[in-house]
């Protein structure tokens, strides 16, 4: 049995991963910006083996506070899910400052502050796993996103840094990059206030997909109860994946843009080597 910190755990991704954990006997705290979302949990689940919490992740104080009472009440964190986020599009010629830090705040500055509270329960206990739901974005951006991408591949540089750190200490540290997940994210976009004309030939139809919430497809998508059981068989390995991919779409652009990387480091390796002393 273990005992679980899960951000975003009111909807999508986050829900199924706490749902997936409470019905198989484990202890949940629930934590986010939306509580109401989280009513039922008690009563399906019983006060002594979920806590649910209103958690602003970009207040670090209150981080702090929230993880630390968890961890009291259960006496405990095994597994700290950080799962909570959202989307910002538009290109980057049109976000404001404003819309860059406010995504910055959430997504990863929440993670950080997650992070940092772990990192010192679980080394102090010396066990423990991280698990760090980045996207398919720390992989290759697209048009149109890239405040998106750029929080997510800030969060996965950190988390890679904070494996090794840890490994000494028995604490693991994951890094889940889904493809597209079939969530209601799209309803919860954002669009930068500012459109430039001149991109729509570049990202339009993006841009108009996201701001189309609703009929927002996604066919490449892959079922968030199927990522959960993933994620929950990785808290449970003995050695699980530093780094992985969620879905087959996932896995083919991972494949593909790898092997882009490697052929421009290979057609530009004369250059490269010129650089040596």
């Amino acid at each position: 049995m273990k005992t679980w910190f899960i951000t975003g755990a009111s909807t999508g991704l986050g829900r199924c991963i706490a749902e997936g954990a409470l019905e198989r006997g484990d202890k949940v705290c629930a934590a986010s910006i939306d509580p109401e979302n989280m009513q039922d949990y008690e009563g399906r689940f019983g006060k002594e083996n979920v806590l649910v919490e209103k958690l602003d992740i970009t207040d670090s104080s209150m981080c702090k506070e929230i993880f630390g009472k968890a961890a009291d009440y259960f006496g405990h964190i095994d597994v700290l899910v950080n799962c909570a986020g959202f989307m910002q599009c538009g290109p980057v010629e049109a976000m404001e400052e404003d819309e860059v830090r406010r995504i910055f705040d959430c997504n990863f500055f929440g993670t950080f502050f997650l992070s940092k509270e772990a990192a010192r329960h679980m080394r102090n206990n010396k066990s423990g796993t991280i698990i760090q739901i980045a996207s398919l974005s720390a992989i290759d951006v697209i048009a149109g996103e890239s405040m998106y991408g750029a929080t997510k591949m800030a969060i996965k540089g950190m988390s890679q840094a904070l494996h090794a750190e840890l490994a000494p200490f028995g604490v693991k540290v994951c890094i889940v990059e889904p493809g597209p997940v079939h969530t209601q994210m799209a309803k919860r976009a954002k669009l930068c206030r500012t459109r430039i004309p001149e991109y729509d030939v570049v990202c339009g139809e993006e841009l108009d997909r996201w701001e189309e919430a609703d009929g927002y497809a996604m066919p490449n998508a892959t079922a968030p109860e199927k990522c959960a059981r993933t994620i929950i068989k990785m808290a449970d390995a003995e050695n699980p994946p530093r780094e992985i991919v969620l879905g087959s779409f996932a896995y083919g652009i991972l494949n593909t843009t790898y092997k882009e990387r490697l052929k421009m480091a290979d057609e530009w390796k004369k250059e490269t080597d010129t650089c040596d002393e």
